[in-house]
């Protein structure tokens, strides 16, 4: 099977990849997203949707936004669901019975990625794309939507920017360790970009 994991990268403006991303077998989208106004250049098609389940407001939001529809679409956690994680989604859905990563799978990321980084908190991009790495391992993954930007901004709106800064209070990841992971994985042919498909 031929799996895309779609990021929310500005850098998806520049391409018009829409058609080639739905002729995948598998459509992976994570948190916040849309593809109304936006199908030329991220497609329509949704199979799989990650999020990391922190609020039921931004859940419900994603899902209105995408739009995603919950009878369709596979649900899946980008962190182990404890906690806060774990009332979303029994929230939201009425269950728990989602893939998740257990917490060694997570504590692996987090030594990967994030052993000398002043937080540990990796991704819900990168987490997704390590799910799917280990999910699909059979399979080829596409990716899109991923760069190398330390302020993420976002294709549907260039305004909402994710900061990288100790000093703020939002949380940081380590962009550039995610990023060099991705390049890597491009240059060794164990990812490809969905241009190439």
């Amino acid at each position: 099977m031929n799996i895309c994991i779609v990021g929310n990268s500005t850098n998806l403006l520049e391409e018009e990849l829409g058609e080639k991303i739905d002729a995948c077998d598998v459509v992976i989208r994570i948190q916040l997203f849309k593809t109304i106004g936006f199908e030329k250049h991220v497609g329509t098609k949704i199979s799989i949707f990650s999020s990391s389940w922190r609020s039921s407001e931004k859940v419900r939001n994603c899902f209105k936004s995408g739009p995603i529809d919950i009878e369709k679409t596979e649900m899946w956690s980008a962190f182990p669901l404890a906690g806060v994680r774990y009332q979303t989604v029994m929230e939201v859905l009425g269950h728990a019975n989602i893939l998740q990563p257990n917490q060694a799978f997570y504590n692996d990321v987090i030594q990967r990625f994030y052993s000398n980084f002043w937080t540990k908190k990796p991704s819900s991009g990168i987490m997704t794309l390590e799910i799917a790495r280990d999910y699909f391992s059979n399979d080829k993954i596409y990716v899109c939507g991923f760069d190398s930007k330390i302020e993420k901004d976002h294709y549907y709106d260039p305004t909402i920017i994710d900061k990288l800064d100790p000093g703020m209070t939002v949380p940081g990841h380590n962009w550039e360790g995610e990023w060099n992971h991705i390049q890597n994985l491009l240059d060794k042919k164990e990812l490809f970009h969905i241009r190439d498909f």
